[in-house]
């Protein structure tokens, strides 16, 4: 259910996109600001913020890996994020751009105490890690409330103004899933240690958020919801020589951000 609202969200703005496009006539607006982004309709952005992670889903196959009353799901935690794009304003109250955005290192931590004595090579009572990065590139479409209506720009001086903007995006993820292992709550012993593994996902995202302008320079700050798409662990694990098969982790990255975003027109 949550997914068809967000794809209903992600529909209706494509929509309103594509009149924009279609659409002759633009929403007046006599500021200087306005007649800057005309002038000046390019723009370079450099941005960064926190990603907070939800819980990821984290599914692993407990007839190889231990079963435990704490499972194995988990949040990833907080991850720094940094961005650069470039973008067009198309009109007063819509921008288009492409941004590719680095997330990380998520870290997953799990203590697991275990009762299992039949699963392949059982070690007891465990610790589990595992980092979690995120490489996305996205297209993305912005909405400002200033141009749509006046009565939502303010003027704070004859070059600066604030609004309120609302995005969403669609795109690709590249997430790798890095430093597996699990660490024995009896004697420290590092095991079941697992080379890196990437994968592709698809990514959307959500944006609400604040964007004050002076001349050619903005800043956009505000809340994102990411959706980083699937990940997936390596399917074997170091624990002999040679290694040896196991059913790989799989898991969901989404987050809970906060951004900034300095724009500048070209």
């Amino acid at each position: 259910m949550q997914t068809k609202k967000i794809f209903g969200i992600i529909g209706s703005s494509i929509i309103v996109f594509n009149i924009a496009l279609a659409s002759n006539t633009t929403i007046p607006d006599s500021s200087s600001n306005a007649k800057i982004n005309q002038q000046y309709p390019f723009y370079i952005e450099l941005g960064s913020g926190a990603s907070f992670s939800k819980s990821a889903n984290i599914s692993a196959d407990t007839s190889f890996w231990d079963p435990s009353p704490e499972g194995y799901n988990s949040t990833l935690g907080t991850a720094p994020l940094f961005t650069a794009g470039v973008g067009y304003r198309l009109n007063p109250w819509l921008s288009l751009d492409i941004d590719a955005t680095h997330r990380g290192l998520y870290s997953y931590e799990k203590f697991q105490t275990s009762t299992a004595v039949n699963t392949p090579n059982f070690l007891g009572n465990k610790t589990r890690f595992f980092d979690l990065s995120n490489n996305a590139i996205m297209f993305n479409g912005t909405l400002y409330g200033g141009g749509l209506s006046d009565h939502l720009l303010m003027h704070l001086s004859s070059n600066s103004t604030l609004q309120p903007i609302v995005g969403a995006g669609l795109g690709i993820s590249y997430n790798t899933i890095s430093d597996f292992h699990s660490e024995l709550a009896n004697s420290n012993a590092i095991v079941s240690l697992m080379q890196d593994h990437s994968r592709y996902a698809f990514a959307y995202q959500l944006m609400a958020g604040m964007e004050w302008q002076y001349k050619r320079f903005s800043l956009d700050a505000g809340y994102r919801y990411f959706d980083g798409g699937k990940f997936v662990t390596n399917d074997y694990v170091f624990a002999s020589n040679p290694p040896i098969a196991a059913p790989a982790w799989s898991g969901d990255l989404r987050a809970n951000e906060l951004f900034a975003a300095i724009k500048v027109a070209i």
